[in-house]
């Protein structure tokens, strides 16, 4: 099942600084409703050719209604800024994120979208960077950034106003249905008090979740022109949880030439942008499997930085990890980092390489090293064929939820139910074989997730860690500022369990780390 969205935009009690007229009343038709809501919230033709719109914004951010904190029934807040740009008359949104973690890592990087095929990633204060030019999808993507501007957004909705309808009356509200120009099917909210754009909803499927709710709301919206208004605060809910809560400390329009953020976007550190391969974003193309040694197989590039391991044994075969994509619950809709795939696509692929890989032997199990979206997404494709589930026993819930619960219907599980065979390691899970033995090791007290664990293969000497880690090239830059506290977690663990690898793969970053980079980690250890 591909991914599906369905937007809607709700009203809610909002702040107005200056007092709009009432809307018409439904009588009028849905262009005539559209235009007078953007007579007040403003368009993208609102904001002159010579300026661009700025903002920052500080406030937090819950990973754990994503599934990506320490536990997924917990709602953990951390800190969360924003800078961004929106250039129209250029078609260039650029948005600058410090993510500050729960395990002590952080992301710090700059997005920029030029429509319609310029799209680039830049981690700001970090040696890497990435620029596409990709026509495939970076029209969809620049969209998707756009819409959180109420003014963009309005815009949108006059282009697509013939293909929308009324289709409920309501006191002080009037819904539209009709279709975006990235071909969602949109339910809109339009109030007939103030005028103002409030909030929009809409379901995607999230791999762990299921198809859920999403809700932007927006408020406190204040003049930046007569005839532009800019909200000042926003809050994104996830399946009825916060996600994000945020307030704007400063927002206005400036002349191009005097942007800060129009200089940078517009700034290529690490060279100019390229083409995007053709396997950039297909999994079916991307994907690599090598022969770390006999029966041990590294996966590598399943999407963009996501690495995985299977071990072939006497009478089956061990997987890690059940991959799915990284919904990008920042973009409206969501988007993912494995765009155009559904959420089980990713596992399938990785099903369908080790079957090639290893073609008389059935997938006994798989690992799954810790219950967050991008590792646990896949879990139902490997329960429909057949493997047993290996988990912390903390996970448990979280995976009986996943395969027993409701879930949107297309996937193989729901076509051909099987029973989750689930077994739950404690502090350690000893899989015999003669060749390749398999240890699984929890990893108690970790700042990543409560229900992490390890995978050693004493054959190899070597240990799959998961997050933990995100090798460089190059181990004398390892490891990165951003994780080196998950990193120097591992390296404590490592000596109190007595293992000294000559290899540990890594799920992202480069996929290997040897024995110079726990050597060039020992050296930054604090006394």
């Amino acid at each position: 099942m591909f991914r599906r969205c369905v937007l809607s935009l709700c009203s809610s009690v909002g702040i107005c600084i200056q007092p709009q007229p009432a809307l018409a009343q439904p009588s009028v038709t849905p262009r005539a409703l559209i235009e007078q809501a953007a007579g007040a919230v403003g368009r993208l033709e609102s904001i002159p050719p010579e300026f661009v719109l700025e903002w920052t914004a500080k406030g937090v951010l819950n990973q754990s209604a994503e599934h990506q904190g320490r536990h997924p029934a917990t709602n953990e807040f951390t800190p969360f800024t924003e800078a961004g740009m929106l250039d129209p008359e250029r078609r260039t949104v650029s948005i600058e994120y410090h993510e500050q973690r729960l395990d002590g890592s952080w992301e710090h990087a700059r997005e920029t979208a030029t429509y319609p095929d310029r799209w680039g990633i830049t981690g700001v204060g970090e040696h890497w960077s990435v620029h596409f030019e990709s026509p495939r999808f970076e029209a969809e993507k620049w969209r998707r950034m756009v819409r959180r501007f109420p003014v963009a957004l309005m815009s949108e909705l006059i282009e697509q106003a013939p293909a929308f309808s009324v289709v409920t009356e309501a006191p002080g509200s009037v819904h539209l249905r009709g279709v975006l120009s990235t071909g969602e099917t949109a339910t809109v909210e339009i109030s007939t008090t103030g005028a103002h754009l409030l909030s929009i909803r809409y379901q995607t499927d999230i791999p762990t979740l299921g198809l859920v709710g999403v809700v932007w709301r927006f408020s406190d919206y204040r003049p930046l022109r007569p005839d532009i208004q800019f909200p000042f605060r926003y809050e994104v809910e996830v399946d009825g949880r916060p996600y994000i809560r945020m307030e704007s400390e400063q927002a206005s329009l400036v002349r191009r030439e005097e942007s800060r953020l129009v200089a940078d976007a517009s700034r290529q550190p690490l060279g100019e942008p390229r083409a995007a391969p053709a396997n950039f974003f297909d999994p079916s193309r991307s994907a690599r499997v090598s022969t770390e040694r006999p029966g041990v197989f590294l996966l590598t590039s399943l999407r963009t930085g996501f690495h995985v391991l299977f071990i072939e044994l006497q009478d089956r075969v061990i997987a890690i990890d059940a991959p799915a994509g990284y919904p990008l619950l920042r973009e409206i809709p969501a988007g993912d980092a494995a765009p155009g795939v559904d959420p089980g696509a990713l596992t399938r692929r990785y099903i369908q390489l080790i079957r090639e890989t290893v073609p008389d032997k059935p997938i006994g199990a798989v690992i799954l090293t810790h219950f967050h979206s991008d590792h646990a997404g896949g879990l139902r494709e490997f329960v429909a064929a057949g493997a047993e589930v290996i988990a912390s026993v903390r996970a448990r819930e979280s995976v009986e939820r996943l395969i027993n619960g409701p879930t949107a219907a297309g996937d193989e599980l729901s076509t051909h139910p099987r029973p989750l065979r689930f077994r739950g390691v404690e502090d350690r899970l000893t899989i015999d074989d003669p060749v390749n033995p398999i240890e699984v090791l929890a990893m108690p007290g970790n700042p990543h997730s409560e229900d992490l664990l390890a995978v050693h293969l004493p054959s190899c000497n070597a240990v799959y860690a998961a997050d933990l880690i995100y090798p460089t090239p190059d181990a004398a830059e390892f490891p990165s500022p951003a994780h080196s506290v998950t990193a120097r977690y591992f390296l404590s663990w490592l000596e109190s369990m007595r293992i000294d690898p000559e290899i540990v793969y890594s799920s992202h970053g480069s996929p290997r780390a040897g024995r110079e980079h726990i050597a060039s980690l020992r050296r930054l250890r604090v006394p």
